[in-house]
C-alpha cells in the first residue's frame, strides 16, 4: 500500500476508533453528561496532539506525522460531543470561503492531472490543516483552562525542539541524526522535518511566551513566569541554531506586533526590553561556542556562507519555476502536489492552485487577522486574554512574513494561532448569554 494511501487509512481507522468508543460510552450516560465527559477527552487528545504538532519530522509513516493520531482522534470525539451538545460550534464564513476556495481549486487540478489519487490527497491534507485543526482547537478551548493547557502544549512542544537543537548543534545529543532521516543542509532539524521548520515554529511561539512574559496574574498562565522566561530563551536559541534566516525576520516581526497590538503598551515595551535582553544573552553565549561545531549557525547564513549562497540559487530557480507553473494554468493551478516547492507560500499558492487558490488564502489571512483585531477590542474578554488574542495575531504576521522565503504552508502547527482566536472567540460569545 502506498504511504499517502496508508496515512489515510490509518487517520481513518483511528477516528473510527475513538468514535465508536465514544458511542459504547455514550450510550450508558444522559445526554449533557456524555457530551461533557466526551469534550473531556477530546480536550485531552487535543493536548497531546498540540504538544506533538511541531514534530512534523517523526512519521508514522511517510504522509502521517506523529501529532496527526491524537488530532484525528480528538477531532472526531469533539464532533461527536458537540453533536449531542446544545452549543455547536459554528465556522466563521471567512473559514469556509477560504477552505472551499482551496479544495475547489486542488479538485480541479487534481481531475485534470495523469494521477487523480495521487494529486487529490495533498488537497485533502491542505484543506483539513487549514479548516479542521483551528475548528477543532476552537471548539475545545473555549474555557479558559482549556486554552491555557492547549497555549501550554504548543509553547512546550517549540520549546522542546529548540532544546534538542541546540543539543544537537553543540554535539551533546544527536536526535535527528539517530532518529530522523539526515537532511543535506548540513544544519540541525530537532524532530522538525527541516531546519527552517524548527526557525519557523520558533519564531511563532515568541509572541505567546512574550504575552506570559507580561501578565501579572498567576491564574492568567498555564505555569509560572519563570518557566516563560526560559522558554522564551530556548526559542530564540532554536532561531539561532536553525540556521533560518527568513525565521530571524519572522521573530523580530512578531515581537513589534507584541508591542503594536499590546493592550499595556507600557508592559509590552518592558517585555520587548526583556526580549532584546534575553536574546543578547543567548547569542552572546552561543557565539562564543559556535566555533566548536560543525553546523551552521544564522550569522554565518546572513553572512553569505557556502550554505546560503547554495540555498539561494535553489530559490530563484523554484520562483522561476512558480511563474512558468502559474501561467500554464493561471484559474487552479498545477495541483496542491507544488505546495511546498517555491520557497514562497504566495508563488506556491498560484503554481498549485491558481488565483483561485490565492484569493482563498487571503480570506483565510484577512479573516484570522480581523477576528484577532476584534477580540483584541473586545471588552467582554478579559485583559489577558484579549492580549493573547495579539500574540496569536503577531505569531500569525510572523508566519504570513516568513511565508515570503519559505515553502511552509500546510503543516498542522501552522495553524495553532487561529484556533487559539476561535476559542477565544467562543469564550466570547458565552459571555454575552
Amino acid at each position: 500500500m502506498a504511504g499517502p494511501r496508508a496515512s489515510i487509512l490509518l487517520v481513518c481507522l483511528a477516528g473510527a476508533a475513538v468514535g465508536v468508543g465514544a458511542i459504547a460510552v455514550s450510550s450508558s450516560r444522559a445526554a449533557a453528561a456524555e457530551s461533557d465527559f466526551l469534550l473531556s477527552v477530546a480536550a485531552g487528545l487535543l493536548v497531546l496532539g498540540v504538544g506533538l504538532v511541531t514534530f512534523n519530522g517523526v512519521r508514522v509513516t511517510s504522509g502521517l506525522s506523529v501529532a496527526d493520531v491524537p488530532l484525528a482522534a480528538s477531532a472526531v470525539t469533539a464532533a461527536l460531543a458537540l453533536s449531542l451538545s446544545p452549543r455547536p460550534i459554528a465556522a466563521p464564513r471567512w473559514l469556509g470561503v477560504a477552505a472551499a476556495g482551496i479544495f475547489t481549486a486542488g479538485v480541479l487540478s487534481a481531475l485534470t492531472s495523469d494521477d487523480v489519487v495521487e494529486n487529490f490527497i495533498p488537497t485533502l491534507r491542505f484543506t483539513v490543516a487549514l479548516a479542521l485543526m483551528p475548528l477543532v482547537i476552537g471548539a475545545l478551548t473555549r474555557s479558559s483552562r482549556n486554552r491555557q493547557l492547549v497555549v501550554a502544549a504548543w509553547l512546550a512542544s517549540a520549546g522542546l525542539n529548540a532544546l534538542v537543537g541546540l543539543t544537537d548543534f553543540f554535539g551533546l545529543t544527536a536526535v535527528s541524526a539517530t532518529f530522523l532521516e539526515v537532511n543535506s543542509s548540513g544544519r540541525v532539524n530537532a524532530f522538525t522535518a527541516h531546519p527552517n521548520h524548527l526557525g519557523i515554529v520558533c519564531a511563532m511561539t515568541v509572541p505567546v511566551a512574550l504575552w506570559g512574559t507580561l501578565q501579572r496574574r498567576a491564574s492568567s498562565l498555564p505555569f509560572g513566569r519563570v518557566a516563560w522566561f526560559a522558554a522564551l530563551a530556548l526559542l530564540v536559541g532554536g532561531i539561532f541554531v536553525s540556521g533560518s534566516r527568513a525565521a530571524v525576520i519572522g521573530g523580530l516581526a512578531g515581537c513589534a506586533f507584541v508591542f503594536l497590538l499590546g493592550i499595556r503598551r507600557g508592559r509590552a515595551a518592558v517585555g520587548l526590553t526583556a526580549f532584546f535582553a534575553v536574546a543578547l544573552l543567548v547569542i552572546s553565549l552561543l557565539s562564543s561556542s559556535v566555533d566548536q561545531t560543525e553546523s551552521a549557525s544564522v550569522f554565518e547564513r546572513l553572512g553569505g556562507n557556502t550554505s546560503a549562497q547554495t540555498s539561494d540559487a535553489g530559490r530563484f530557480d523554484a520562483f522561476d519555476d512558480a511563474i512558468e507553473g502559474f501561467a500554464n494554468s493561471p484559474i487552479y493551478g498545477e495541483g496542491y502536489q507544488f505546495a511546498r516547492q517555491a520557497h514562497d507560500i504566495y508563488l506556491q499558492l498560484l503554481q498549485s492552485g491558481g488565483v483561485l487558490a490565492l484569493v482563498a488564502f487571503g480570506f483565510f489571512i484577512v479573516g484570522s487577522l480581523s477576528l484577532g483585531r476584534r477580540l483584541r477590542v473586545s471588552t467582554r474578554l478579559p485583559v489577558a486574554d484579549r492580549e493573547l488574542a495579539g500574540a496569536a495575531m503577531a505569531s500569525l504576521i510572523a508566519w504570513f512574513v516568513v511565508g515570503i522565503a519559505q515553502p511552509t504552508l500546510y503543516d498542522r502547527y501552522l495553524y495553532v494561532p487561529a484556533g487559539i482566536l476561535l476559542g477565544l472567540a467562543a469564550a466570547e460569545r458565552l459571555r454575552r448569554r
